[in-house]
């Protein structure tokens, strides 16, 4: 799959000094700023957030030595592992949504949630130290940071779900069995955990349908008359543009966007909420802002992931 930060951070921001007392700050556009860390010893220096991008693009595999470390942990311990990492995860999840939707400052939350949630791995936790010693105007790096720290996190619990499954592979095939009789209804213990039911994109002769990088924002392109067909978590969902951009759901489902960005969850803050039984969909799951009559722009921001065709996602040019 292919995307881009470039909507997410085309500019750097600095913060409006006017907001009420006890509200947010806002960000606001302003010009980019360069930035210079030290990182064990060693001076680093960025001149645009692509750059620093390209940088940290690395930090998000799981390390071999972790990987190792994981391969001799008991099941226990591999569930303990996940349930930790969700818990994490959760927190971040919150601060990125508050960052990109209400585009408040995320640095103080990161302050305030401890440095000691980020890993050593990779030098994380010096990272968003390091970061987090930079004032307001550098909090696009900051936000950046957290989205790719997420995807790191992601990547770990991939790692928890195969070492998980080649222990014990009856209970995968106990819980794929479980997945095909009751579909989307599921949503309980390891499969919950380690995201243990059939892939999206199991099927190799479609069009397989791919994870969006979360926080990130994506143009997805659709002909007119045509169907976008997603997943959020296991629960399909299609975009569609006929007079109009709407999300279609199960049994009827049908929801009108708006124009501009619209946030899709569980969560009845959002522009479209789709109510409590959609379990697996996170309280904030997507903003979906309409672009034209083919293109939408789409950003994850849930727990569990979105997923879309990857022969509809595009790299725009930067």
């Amino acid at each position: 799959m292919i995307y881009s930060i470039e909507q997410a951070f085309a500019s750097e921001v600095t913060m409006d000094n006017h907001s009420a007392p006890g509200r947010s700050r806002r960000a606001r556009p302003m010009r980019l700023k360069e930035i210079r860390l030290k990182l064990n010893g060693k001076a680093l220096h960025f001149r645009s957030l692509d750059d620093f991008s390209f940088s940290i693009e690395s930090r998000t595999s799981v390390p071999s030595k972790r990987f190792d470390e994981l391969l001799d942990r008991t099941p226990n311990e591999l569930r303990q592992e996940a349930r930790n990492i969700k818990s994490v995860e959760k927190n971040l999840v919150d601060i990125l949504e508050d960052a990109l939707i209400e585009t408040a400052v995320c640095g103080p939350a990161i302050r305030e949630l401890g440095l000691q949630v980020f890993s050593g791995d990779h030098d994380w936790r010096q990272l968003m130290a390091e970061l987090n010693e930079l004032g307001d105007d550098f909090e696009a790096y900051k936000r950046l940071a957290l989205i790719k720290y997420m995807q790191y996190l992601g990547a770990r619990q991939e790692v928890l779900r195969i070492i998980y499954a080649m222990k014990n592979p009856d209970v995968a095939t106990i819980n794929e069995q479980i997945v095909e009789r009751l579909g989307e209804e599921f949503d309980a213990g390891e499969t919950a955990l380690f995201d243990m039911g059939p892939r999206p994109d199991r099927d190799p002769t479609e069009n397989p349908l791919e994870r969006l990088p979360r926080g990130e924002i994506v143009r997805a392109h659709v002909l007119p008359g045509h169907a976008l067909e997603m997943r959020f978590s296991s629960h399909a969902f299609r975009f569609v543009n006929s007079n109009g951009w709407a999300l279609l759901g199960p049994h009827g489902l049908r929801f009108k966007l708006s124009e501009g960005r619209n946030t899709i969850g569980r969560g009845r803050a959002n522009n479209i909420s789709l109510g409590k039984e959609f379990r697996n969909v996170s309280r904030r799951h997507l903003v979906a802002e309409p672009v034209d009559d083919h293109m939408i722009l789409l950003t994850d921001i849930s727990s569990h992931g979105t997923f879309a065709p990857a022969l509809h996602l595009e790299r725009p040019a930067l």
